[in-house]
């Protein structure tokens, strides 16, 4: 089944039936798609992919809010957060295979790309990602929906990559979703991350409500601006309580919780217990730029 065709005839209904023309405006300047089970990552410009000696600019890496609320339920100004964008700025130039474009604007203002990854169900998910779910599936499908950029953003990006001689500009934000569960085995959960990166989700755990996860996030574009490949690595969750899920109460990814994954977090999984905030960076950028790191 095409999700995307579905998705579009559904909403172009909404739009004749009382859904206004906000909705086909974002139909025109969006996309989304259903992704498969452990996918994470999508291309759109297949043909046109870097290669191993393309010259990549670094935007400055962001917060960002949610794409279709404007009710950002974390503070961007948190100290930790705000350590959390310097490392990861600082760890970015470390690997030497970027040049740095310091143009704060271009990467945060609105008309640029936009990208959700997450549960096509949850609190701010984009127009129209909840019928992506079937109704044989026990848990809500993966989605990655693409916001387009407008022609200024696209013409502004094009010239300052021209001034920077590089051939690809690559954005990488911390943002935060909604996962869906998923089966492990019989009896247990656990919550799909990212490449390689599962988690197991305690037994007494609601099955219809989603898990809050802080991830990494971002995209490619090329010389004339356009999207090239997109996608997202969780990088630490948290499963709100039982007795609040049954309050319809969800907790948020607190203090504590950033403060470890900035000194303690560590994939154990992996050889040498690398810090699980490194291994999540690494794998975002070797898959957007589908080269090794």
């Amino acid at each position: 089944m095409n999700f995307r065709i579905s998705t579009l005839c559904l909403l172009v209904l909404a739009v004749l039936f009382g859904g206004g023309c906000s909705t086909l405006d974002k139909l025109s300047t969006a996309q989304t798609d259903r992704l498969k089970k452990n996918q994470f990552y999508k291309t759109y410009e297949t043909k046109n992919m870097p290669s191993s000696t393309s010259a990549i600019g670094l935007l400055p890496v962001t917060v960002r809010p949610y794409l279709e609320s404007p009710d950002f339920e974390y503070d961007r100004n948190n100290p930790l957060l705000i350590e959390l964008t310097d490392t990861l700025n600082a760890r970015l130039q470390r690997m030497n295979i970027t040049t740095s474009v310091n143009e704060p604007l271009l990467a945060t203002r609105k008309d640029g790309p936009g990208l959700y990854l997450g549960s096509s169900e949850g609190e701010h998910v984009p127009v129209g990602a909840s019928i992506m779910r079937e109704d044989h599936e026990k848990y809500p499908p993966m989605i990655i929906y693409r916001q387009k950029p407008g022609k200024k953003w696209k013409s502004e990006s094009s010239q300052i990559m021209a001034d920077h001689e590089v051939d690809y500009l690559l954005k990488v934000w911390i943002s935060f979703a909604e996962y869906p569960k998923a089966d492990k085995g019989l009896v247990k959960k656990q919550v799909l991350l990212g490449t390689h990166h599962e988690e197991e989700i305690r037994f007494f755990s609601a099955e219809d409500k989603p898990v809050e996860v802080l991830q990494l996030s971002g995209y490619l574009v090329d010389q004339k601006g356009n999207v090239v490949r997109a996608g997202a690595e969780g990088v630490i969750h948290n499963d709100t309580p039982f007795w609040l899920q049954v309050l319809d109460v969800k907790e948020l990814i607190d203090d504590k919780t950033l403060k470890r994954l900035l000194e303690k977090e560590r994939r154990k999984d992996l050889p040498g217990d690398p810090l699980t905030l490194d291994v999540a960076l690494e794998n975002l950028v070797a898959q957007l730029l589908d080269r090794d790191i």
